[in-house]
């Protein structure tokens, strides 16, 4: 007969086998009231506490296991999984390590430890990684997945998609091949292939779909049809494609678009929409429905036919107004904007030059994006520009990384907006507003960016050795945004010769700008 615990323990087994993870939760803890002691309950509890995605619980049920079994592998695997969900890295490599020590022949360990040193820019030792799961596992689709990602940051894109091609024959299904195959023929510029392909990052698990009774669109014409288009991923996607509503309104029918609620201020006006919705709000009927990414296959866009009819964003003339007089007012160097009430309404200073060259920046994207640690810079790296004459840098950034203003400690001059930047759930009304009032945007590859050149305004994008596929190879403008200009990293990792150049270039343009 099985006691209350045994019961308990197999009931939040079977639970969680079923999806119905929170009261799984409650049995396995009940089972550990009655038996404290009992490492197999603690690890089956952590794994579905990971799946609840509650890290911290999960990481210390997978702790108390290696306290009652410290040779336990899969403790050790388990709880690196949760340092790296938590972006711990370190802690992460040096239990998968421990893990590898204990059970040499664990693939699954080699791959994720493979997927961490990536994290960390260890391309060499990830490879070897890689390479030791697949001796392991020869035909283990992931980790090839993943060694061709690694061939793509290094450049070596005949390889990665040989890699890939490869892998498809074994594995014709796999669902992040597809994936990565379709964002490698966007990036070398084969779009047609490309676009089709890319429908399969509706099979990944990041994306779960919108579960719309209604039919995908298919690109007939619309006449009486009412159409919702979805906007998908992040702010600055949306921002991006949001383009397309115009072509589709020329089919016919009425357009909708859905939209995270923190872009309704800003989208709205967009030319081809009839209405706008913030997501989660009641929608009326609609016959048919498109994701915005989804758009450019429909329209079989190609990198010689880009919809860039700019700008397709508007300002409000009054928050323009508003804020060009604030910046015009004298701000303390390195100091926060607007902290007396007198700065930001009071008249012109005739003490302080009005002819500075005022650059908005912004170095830091969303930290939870997979590939944020090559796309985004520390803020250091905008010194060069600083100090070139009569150059004023403002920042633009919002939330993640203006702690970085505070360490500044001197060494150059940002104006820092602080916290009158696009407050009370109007994400970009205000950033859209500045920029009209500034000279340039600079920014790393971020929503900012985007805004920028949706604006028809002057921008120039800091990316990496290996860029987003949006952004193309080798060329330094870009058919989505005719006002951008892209400089790229010659070498990995080599921001300081990307912003040796901007600097070189931006004061060209200030002493061009003062004649």
């Amino acid at each position: 007969m099985l006691s209350e615990a045994q019961a308990c323990f197999r009931a939040g087994v079977a639970l969680a086998q079923q999806g119905m993870l929170a009261e799984a939760v409650v049995s396995l803890e009940r089972s550990l009231e009655l038996r404290p002691n009992n490492a197999e309950v603690h690890n089956e509890l952590a794994n579905v506490l990971f799946l609840q995605q509650n890290f911290d619980a999960a990481k210390t049920q997978y702790q108390r296991v290696l306290q009652l079994e410290p040779g336990s592998a899969e403790a050790n695997y388990n709880l690196a999984n949760v340092f790296h969900q938590q972006g711990n890295f370190d802690e992460a490599v040096r239990h998968f390590r421990e893990a590898i020590r204990l059970s040499p022949d664990l693939p699954e360990a080699h791959n994720n430890l493979a997927i961490t040193l990536k994290r960390q820019g260890k391309l060499d030792e990830a490879i070897r990684s890689y390479k030791q799961a697949l001796h392991l596992k020869p035909d283990y689709a992931d980790a090839i997945t993943n060694l061709g990602t690694i061939h793509e940051l290094e450049g070596r894109f005949d390889e990665a998609l040989a890699t890939y091609e490869k892998a498809l024959k074994l594995h014709p299904d796999h669902v992040n091949l597809h994936f990565h195959r379709a964002g490698l023929w966007l990036l070398l510029g084969r779009w047609t292939e490309g676009w089709p392909e890319y429908e399969w990052r509706w099979k990944t698990p990041k994306m779960p779909g919108y579960g719309f009774h209604q039919p995908r669109w298919d690109g007939s014409a619309l006449t009486g049809r009412t159409i919702l288009l979805e906007a998908e991923q992040g702010l600055g996607d949306a921002i991006h494609f949001v383009r397309y509503a115009a072509l589709v309104k020329e089919r016919g029918g009425r357009v909708l678009l859905q939209c995270d609620p923190v872009l309704t201020h800003l989208l709205a006006g967009v030319p081809g929409v009839d209405q706008l919705f913030p997501r989660g709000a009641e929608l009326p009927p609609f016959d048919v429905y498109m994701p915005l990414l989804s758009l450019p296959a429909i329209f079989r866009t190609t990198p010689s036919n880009v919809p860039a009819s700019i700008p397709y964003l508007k300002t409000d003339p009054g928050l323009v107004e508003q804020w060009r007089r604030k910046l015009k007012v004298h701000c303390r160097v390195g100091g926060v904007f607007g902290t007396h009430r007198d700065e930001l309404v009071g008249s012109e200073d005739s003490t302080h030059p009005t002819n500075t060259f005022k650059v908005g920046i912004a170095w830091q994207g969303n930290p939870t994006f997979l590939d944020d640690n090559l796309r985004s810079m520390p803020l250091k790296c905008f010194a060069p520009l600083a100090a070139v004459p009569g150059v004023q840098l403002i920042s633009l950034q919002k939330g993640p990384g203006t702690d970085q203003l505070q360490s500044l400690n001197g060494d150059f001059s940002v104006v820092d907006i602080g916290d009158q930047l696009d407050a009370a759930n109007r994400s970009f009304v205000d950033t859209a507003a500045i920029m009209k009032s500034l000279d340039l945007v600079i920014s790393s590859d971020t929503s900012v960016a985007h805004l920028a050149g949706a604006l028809g305004l002057p921008v120039w994008v800091a990316l990496p050795f290996v860029p987003d596929w949006r952004w193309l190879l080798h060329r330094p403008d870009t058919p989505w945004y005719p006002t951008m200009r892209l400089f790229r990293q010659t070498r990995r990792g080599d921001w300081d010769g990307v912003f040796q150049r901007m600097a070189a270039e931006l004061n060209e343009l200030v002493k061009g700008n003062s004649k």
